[in-house]
């Protein structure tokens, strides 16, 4: 008995290993196609400021003009690297959808004031659908295909992208409203007004989350990114914030510097989620240790349980509940409830159970309160 405990414990690991190495792959596939599309965000929010712009001149200002054509150039190869067909032919489309606008546009008469003045805000609108997307599917990547658990760092990046997204939409919003000519603007303005105060609301919204939610250690290193770098784009943004003006704005800064200003400020935004996202993989590839850990650990319950081997079940028991993870012990709980109803199952189980055995004390009871404590999840 002891013999064939020992072989179907050995073949467990075997499969186990070979789990292990399939879903290491997977790791591989799934962060290599993250970094992808975290590229193309970027490049997505510069073509849209560049797009926006150059709608809103008609074409008559040859800086976004240069600047659009190598905005695009670094948007298609950033999308020739990115993974998810699915991803890509969206993108394609909702790119197509703008550029046969713009065709349009060109082609329009001039004296068709309304449209012509419609088309930068349309513009805008449909880039922050794609740029949305983007984020969504880097979200589900990160939470899903990777198995992230939503840490207060990975938090902190989830909650930074768009943060710096809705700096980046600012940009593009305001450069185009800088650049449409002024019986054009007056044409859109409440709507424009409208724009402005969604785009300020956003980055209020994600500021706030930020400070609320992100521990004090990681928000020191994140609050120099948070404060505008120009005093001139504080102070426009401050007379938008108190008064929404833009007519205001148009006589204290010009289309090009607004785009300089903004960009550095973004280009910096950029510089500190690089250094999120390395952290977020560091934090990846420890709780991926920990899971190849925690498989082995599991394969020596499967053979000491087999084995009726008490003590070693007893063993791994304490080196599960000294993992950190309490996913990885809840799971490893249920499987070890799975092997049997054995004396060292169960008694395994109730070491994992009660972290007080194991030198651990488990948190203090809430107090009572008024309205039904929530369903556990």
């Amino acid at each position: 008995p002891s013999l064939a405990a020992g072989g179907a414990g050995g073949a467990a690991q075997e499969v186990a290993g070979a789990a292990q190495a399939a879903r290491g792959a997977s790791l591989a596939v799934h962060e290599a196609g993250w970094a992808s599309t975290r590229r193309l965000l970027h490049h997505i929010q510069r073509e849209r400021g560049t797009s926006v712009a150059w709608v809103a001149s008609r074409g008559s200002l040859p800086y976004f003009g240069e600047r659009l054509l190598r905005t695009r150039k670094a948007t298609d190869e950033a999308l020739a690297e990115v993974r998810d067909e699915k991803l890509v032919l969206r993108v394609m489309r909702r790119r197509a959808l703008i550029d046969a606008d713009i065709a349009r546009e060109e082609e329009a008469d001039p004296r068709a004031l309304p449209a012509l003045a419609a088309a930068p805000l349309d513009a805008l609108r449909e880039y922050n659908a794609i740029a949305e997307e983007i984020i969504a599917h880097d979200e589900a990547l990160l939470l899903d295909d990777l198995s992230v658990e939503a840490s207060p760092l990975v938090h902190a990046l989830l909650i930074f992208t768009r943060l710096k997204d809705a700096v980046a939409m600012m940009r593009g919003f305001l450069t185009g409203m800088l650049a449409l000519p002024e019986p054009a603007l007056r044409e859109i303005y409440s709507r424009a007004v409208a724009e402005l105060v969604f785009i300020l609301h956003r980055q209020w919204e994600y500021v706030s989350t930020l400070q609320a939610k992100t521990p004090r250690e990681l928000l020191a290193s994140l609050s120099a990114a948070l404060q505008l770098k120009s005093d001139l784009l504080a102070e426009v943004q401050s007379r938008l914030v108190s008064d929404f003006d833009l007519t205001a704005v148009r006589s204290t800064l010009s289309v090009q510097k607004c785009w300089e200003l903004y960009t550095a400020q973004v280009d910096g935004l950029q510089v500190v989620e690089v250094q999120l996202e390395a952290r977020v993989r560091t934090e990846i590839a420890e709780a991926e240790t920990q899971r190849v850990e925690a498989s082995r650990a599991l394969g020596d319950a499967a053979l000491a349980i087999a084995a009726a081997d008490g003590a070693g079940a007893m063993g791994v028991a304490r080196r599960l509940a000294s993992m950190p993870s309490a996913v990885i012990k809840s799971v490893l709980l249920a499987r070890l409830a799975e092997l049997g109803p054995g004396e060292a199952a169960l008694r395994a189980g109730a070491l994992l159970a009660d972290g007080g055995a194991l030198g651990e004390r488990a948190e203090p009871a809430p107090a009572a309160r008024d309205e039904p404590a929530p369903a556990a999840p």
